[in-house]
């Protein structure tokens, strides 16, 4: 009963995240980025982003990846790019709140761009 109970609970969170995301305005864009930190359990990529959702910041970005495993290859990606001043291209879905701005845009997909 405890496995089935969990499993509906995972379920429902899974559910409500798909939701949230798929009514979020969202775009895509590629940028060099110009800094990348880890802070409090998430990640920031800093440079001229696009922002079309219109967060009230436009000079960074928080990663939200649906697990630690594409965290780290986001923020790889990431600090590749910036440090060989290539594009990455990015996937944004709404905003998200940020310690220093009520909101910056979110980051679902990260890919080193050729453009």
């Amino acid at each position: 009963m405890k496995f089935v109970k969990s499993r509906f609970l995972a379920g429902m969170l899974l559910t409500a995240a798909v939701q949230s995301a798929a009514c979020a305005d969202g775009g895509s864009g590629a940028m060099i980025p110009t800094g990348v930190t880890a802070e409090g359990g998430n990640i920031y990529i800093s440079g001229k982003n696009l922002n079309p959702d219109k967060c009230a910041m436009d000079t960074v970005a928080i990663v939200r990846a649906a697990n630690t495993d594409e965290a780290n290859r986001m923020m790889s990606l990431a600090v590749s790019a910036m440090l060989s001043r290539h594009k990455i291209s990015m996937w944004f879905i709404g905003c998200a709140p940020v310690p220093w701005a009520p909101s910056a845009p979110q980051v679902v997909s990260v890919a080193l761009s050729d453009g």
